[in-house]
């Protein structure tokens, strides 16, 4: 298609209908959205069975617009955006579930200080019970969080942030420990570690998964390497879809989630690929991906009558294919018209055309004697 056709498309693009939309935006803040948002993450579910290790985090869809739940996140390469909480699996990096955060008007009212709880257990309701190990970060773990968890058969393991139930043992700068120390501290299935790995910096973890206080080589904990090796599943799915984005800048906030959503979309069915058929470069998925969807469409309109040879030859060349007549259609006979060739001089170009008798294309009689440049190649 062209330039001007793609950009209407976009300013067209709609995901509701126009007439309800006020009323069901007074209930959810992301009525405009919210029915292919729900269709999306049912296919997510349905087309993967996670492993024993699953990452939940937040993922910054950079957005600077009007819209009633922006974000702002200063530590984010996009400052400004929409926050999609996201639970994906933490060696193949398939997103399984997400949430789009819609700020203090959400459509369940959760308590300023069970958040990050009632996120990760929304996500992960589907994988409990299975005895799976879930992985977050200091915003959503807390000590009653792994003991719902634990309940469903499942165990945490998430940094921590200093808060009241914290001793002040573990989080005392002043005392004086030596560098890569670690203090342990046990209650009923929770464990609690101080790690001490600079002068000045104290890293507190709760795992539910470990019961020993196992130290490696390097003087670390084997819970922090454990962390460290889960931790970065959502953050590799978000390098993953910014390293080859479809998006483009918009002022409509559905737009932009449906940006995002494409580009999850995409970097699962690549994951499945890779996971079944062993391909491993992404670049090449997606042109055979794109190639595949769009082939349909470009050998429907090479039927028409009436299109720019140059399209036609763009269309060939894109997808190696031919364009025959149907048998049953037939060229009315009647003398051809006159028309200017290309190549000729403007006062030797009006000859009358003849045809090509291959496609039954106008060709030049000087340049051309029998068929056209293209029936040539």
């Amino acid at each position: 298609m062209s330039e001007n056709r793609f950009k209407f498309l976009l300013r067209a693009l709609r995901f509701d209908e126009h007439d309800s939309r006020e009323e069901r935006m007074s209930r959810d803040r992301l009525a405009p959205f919210r029915n292919i948002w729900e269709k999306f993450i049912k296919n997510c579910k349905e087309g993967y069975i996670p492993g024993s290790d699953i990452t939940v985090d937040e993922q910054m869809l950079g957005f600077r617009g009007r819209c009633p739940f922006r974000y702002y996140m200063s530590k984010k390469p996009q400052k400004y955006g929409l926050k999609i909480i996201i639970a994906c699996d933490a060696k193949e990096y398939y997103m399984l579930n997400g949430i789009v955060d819609l700020g203090k008007q959400r459509t369940e009212k959760v308590a300023p200080g069970k958040i990050g709880e009632y996120y990760t257990m929304k996500l992960v309701e589907p994988y409990l019970d299975c005895g799976r190990t879930i992985t977050t970060d200091n915003w959503f773990t807390s000590m009653s969080l792994a003991n719902e968890l634990h309940k469903r058969q499942t165990t945490l393991v998430g940094t921590l942030r200093r808060k009241g139930y914290v001793p002040n043992a573990m989080i005392n700068l002043k005392i004086e420990c030596p560098l890569q120390s670690s203090i342990f501290l046990y209650k009923e299935n929770l464990t609690m570690l101080s790690y001490k790995p600079k002068r000045h910096k104290i890293v507190l973890m709760i795992s539910s998964k470990h019961n020993t206080p196992e130290i490696a080589e390097n003087k670390k904990p084997k819970m922090i390497h454990y962390y460290n090796e889960m931790k970065g599943g959502v953050d590799v799915l978000d390098n993953m879809c910014a390293r080859y984005s479809c998006s483009r800048k918009t002022q409509r906030w559905p737009l932009c989630l449906f940006y995002g959503m494409l580009n999850i979309a995409v970097t699962n069915a690549f994951i499945l690929c890779r996971m079944k058929r062993g391909i491993k470069i992404r670049r090449l998925f997606m042109q055979t991906l794109a190639g595949e969807l769009v082939r349909p469409w470009a050998e429907m309109r090479l039927q028409q009558r009436g299109m720019k040879s140059s399209l036609k030859f763009i269309i060939k060349s894109c997808f190696n294919i031919t364009c025959d007549r149907p048998p049953n259609e037939t060229i009315a006979a009647g003398p051809h018209t006159k028309r200017r060739c290309k190549i000729c001089p403007y006062k030797k170009a009006k000859q009358t055309r003849t045809v090509c008798s291959y496609c039954d294309k106008p060709v030049c009689p000087v340049h051309s004697q029998v068929t056209c440049n293209e029936c040539e190649d």
